[in-house]
């Protein structure tokens, strides 16, 4: 006891706990669990200040009062034993807490064993989904989720590609995925695919939501039927040579023109598009859809397009991920819209081990590339958020950023070369090179075009050598200021973690209503630990809960290098209050990315509108900034009448760079009673950009410009600048046959009524479409309420 006295902290005790998730019944490892109580205890006891307890206490109460306080700390329902000052031992303490919470939970066996938990919640959408206690036969029930599952369930699709039968067709990513809430307020996720919180129950949840984003959970926003879109899709344009040359070719694998495939390559994943997916409709949708397989294939497309461009125009299409409305379609196009589907185009075609190089087809995705690339032995390393669904072609389109750029680079680091197909011709190079002094770089044009100049095939990237190793960690700062200061230093000092990211305080609190529901031994365990960690945080390093700030951290390389990057990074952070926050919550903070983009769809059902945007921004600006984009939000949202509750906000930092740092954004408020939601919340997000570009702050940061942000473009360049890239659209693209009319650069085609409809929204029509809603549903209340009181008496060992 004397030797861990001296050698550890407090903090480091939590190693002592047993991992929950390896726990062991046995009589051998639950007496090792109670030795550790015991030490842990035993410091804890002497570590506590006599600020904890009243100086005129018999010094023999005031350990009894002190562990009292512990245990209150750790389990609510704990009773001090009655007895005397002197009887009060370790042992008989940690044998009342397991007695306290044996007592107090319904489910636990005669046996002393922990409970056992079945999440068996696929994507049935909780039709039948149950749980089960051991040992408990007479609590099993039936929980039925009370959120409005999104997936069509009887909708046959006509899709093609197997990756996008997978899809949700209103909303984001799979559709055996999404956030539910079952009938005892906690919430989950369906599905396996994301451990990090796939079938977990999330107690915390809806409390959090409810009281920092004023999200009321009794009140439905309901989607409209997908079949009820799909009917409202207008019908196609089809230009009739140009379809009858495209099958005599045979130059596409895929060819579909059905009202499904349309809607879905005429619209991304902007907040405007997913309102109407759910509660409008799209005036002009594309007319044809594409899926060519080769670069070849492909030239032989656009060039019969461009014999048919007074009356077919193209519109390319990666992995459909963009926020941008850069797929919205143009509603004064007359001619025929097709869309070019790079999907099929998923191969990699080489690999040179020995130069480190890749030639990658355009439709690749992220996961494609990663898994292909692992076989080999090597990666690239480029993983956005996006990076399940979001292609190859797509990021240079973009000028995409991924979570590990600080090792692998963003897109314009490992891009060597890019095939583009354009109405005058394919874009090429003779050879590849490391490096090239040949004038201007075609490909810089081409980096963030976002599908006006031509359509990306193929590209030649740099790669690496697998990792080796691999290591997550976590920091806890006192304030979001000291971990800018800390990520400034970290990359000053040629430190390149693949990651390191730092949440506001509210993002904080947010990953932490994402814990997941514990039960039995395993509940008190982690209660003990968070006990622990929260004492040592508030009262002993003196942080204030309102303020904590975290960054999680992704190492990747050699061992050697890991383990020098992570020492030097735990150096750094203390120069600047931050602490160890181990490794377990740092790969759980990084490993919630993929996760987190799914929420949206369940605070729409809630009638709470959100949605993220970024910036860069110079390091000396980052945290006035990210400050005043907060304030503009809440002020411009009381100008709108959105005061209680306010807009709810938060802020990252997700890159760092020399002269300043990526800071990425999410808002939202509820919607319920405006008028016009989505004009309200596009005059916000414009206030917000203003307020950015006020700071010093870019335009964006990897998101792109597309349609969402392109009255801004002509002022991120002079004019003779802006003017350079029209002349080249102009020039490379003289008839507009790719007409996306993206980043304003065909300012003449965009009409007053195209910007209308792309930044704001008829609210006549949600109107209705809530009034029909409202009245389907009132009809069911008192069925809906008898079912929810019915559970709730069937509910007594949930709380558990």
């Amino acid at each position: 006891e004397v030797k861990v006295k001296k050698k550890l902290t407090l903090l480091g005790l939590f190693l002592l706990l047993p991992s929950p998730q390896h726990h062991s019944h046995s009589s051998q490892r639950h007496h090792k669990t109670l030795q550790h109580h015991r030490i842990v205890l035993s410091i804890l006891r002497s570590s506590f200040s006599s600020t904890f307890t009243p100086s005129s206490m018999h010094p023999h109460q005031q350990q009894q009062h002190r562990l009292s306080v512990l245990y209150k700390h750790i389990h609510p329902h704990f009773q001090p034993a009655q007895s005397s000052p002197r009887s009060l031992s370790l042992n008989s303490t940690a044998a009342t807490l397991n007695a306290s919470g044996a007592q107090h939970h319904h489910g636990d066996s005669s046996t002393g064993g922990s409970v056992q938990h079945s999440n068996n919640n696929a994507s049935s959408g909780y039709q039948a989904s149950t749980h089960q206690t051991a040992g408990s036969p007479a609590h099993h029930k039936k929980l039925y989720a009370i959120t409005p599952s999104i997936v069509p369930r009887s909708f046959k699709s006509n899709l093609p590609n197997e990756l996008q039968k997978s899809l949700k067709t209103i909303g984001w990513g799979f559709q055996d995925t999404e956030f539910l809430m079952k009938t005892n307020g906690d919430v989950t996720v369906t599905g396996r695919r994301y451990p990090v919180l796939s079938a977990k129950s999330l107690p915390n949840f809806r409390d959090f939501f409810e009281k920092e984003a004023g999200l009321d959970s009794d009140k439905l926003s309901l989607a409209q039927a997908y079949e009820d879109i799909i009917a409202k899709v207008p019908k196609e344009n089809i230009y009739e040579p140009f379809l009858n040359d495209i099958k005599r070719e045979s130059c596409y694998k895929y060819l579909v023109q059905d009202a499904e495939s349309r809607l879905m390559h005429s619209h991304g994943h902007s907040l405007q598009e997913i309102f109407r997916l759910r509660y409008g409709k799209f005036n002009r949708v594309v007319d044809l859809v594409l899926y060519p397989e080769s670069h070849e294939q492909v030239e032989q497309i656009v060039k019969l397009a461009t014999k048919y461009k007074d009356h077919v125009c193209l519109i390319p299409y990666g992995g459909g991920t963009t926020v941008t409305q850069a797929l919205l379609c143009p509603e004064g196009e007359t001619r025929c819209i097709v869309s070019i589907d790079t999907h099929e185009m998923n191969r990699i075609l080489w690999v040179d081990k020995q130069n480190n190089t890749a030639c990658i087809q355009a439709g690749c995705t992220g996961v494609q590339i990663h898994d292909q690339l692992k076989e080999r032995g090597v990666v690239l390393g480029h993983e956005p958020d996006s990076w399940e669904f979001s292609t190859m072609g797509g990021w240079v389109a973009t000028r995409a950023s991924g979570m590990k750029k600080n090792r692998y680079g963003n897109i314009e680091d490992f891009l060597l070369h890019a095939k583009v197909v354009t109405p005058q011709g394919t874009i090429d190079c003779k050879g590849v090179h490391a490096r090239k002094s040949h004038g201007p770089d075609v490909m810089e044009m081409i980096l963030g075009s976002e599908g006006c100049f031509g359509i990306v095939t193929e590209c030649i990237v740099s790669i690496q050598g697998y990792p080796r190793s691999k290591k997550y960690g976590a920091i806890v700062f006192p304030n979001f200021e000291s971990g800018v200061n800390c990520l400034r230093e970290v990359y000053e000092k040629g430190l390149r973690p693949a990651a390191l990211r730092l949440v506001d305080n509210m993002n904080f609190r947010m990953g932490s209503s994402l814990k997941e529901r514990r039960f039995g031994f395993d509940k008190r365990m982690h209660a003990f630990e968070d006990a622990i960690k929260k004492i040592y945080v508030t009262k002993m390093k003196g942080m204030r809960e309102d303020q904590i700030c975290a960054a999680t951290m992704c190492l990747e390389g050699d061992t050697h290098e890991v383990n020098h990057q992570e020492k030097r990074i735990y150096q750094i952070a203390a120069k600047y209050g931050g602490i160890n926050g181990g490794s377990e919550a740092g790969k759980q903070g990084f490993l919630l990315t993929h996760v987190i983009a799914y929420l949206r769809d369940y605070a729409m059902s809630y009638y709470f509108l959100a949605e993220s945007f970024e910036t860069s921004v110079p390091w000396a600006k980052v945290v006035g900034c990210v400050e005043a984009v907060k304030q503009r939000i809440r002020e411009e949202g009381k100008r709108r009448g959105i005061i209680d509750p306010q807009p709810w906000v938060c802020a990252r930092i997700s890159q760092s760079y020399g002269p300043g740092a990526c800071c990425y954004f999410y808002f939202g408020f509820v919607f319920k009673g405006l008028k016009d939601p989505v004009k309200v919340f596009s005059e916000i997000e414009d206030a917000a950009r203003d307020e950015i570009l006020n700071h010093g702050g870019a335009l964006s940061h990897h998101h792109g410009v597309g349609k969402l942000r392109r009255r801004w473009m002509s002022e991120m360049w002079s004019e003779t600048g802006f003017k350079l890239i029209q002349d080249f659209k102009d020039n490379i693209d003289p008839d507009n046959l790719f007409a996306a009319n993206n980043m304003n650069i065909k300012p003449a085609q965009i009409t007053d009524q195209e910007e209308f409809v792309v930044r704001d929204y008829a609210g006549q029509q949600f109107d209705d479409i809530q009034d029909e809603d409202e009245s389907s549903t009132s009809s069911d209340d008192e069925e809906e309420e008898e079912a929810q009181s019915a559970s709730d008496e069937d509910d007594d060992s949930d709380d558990e």
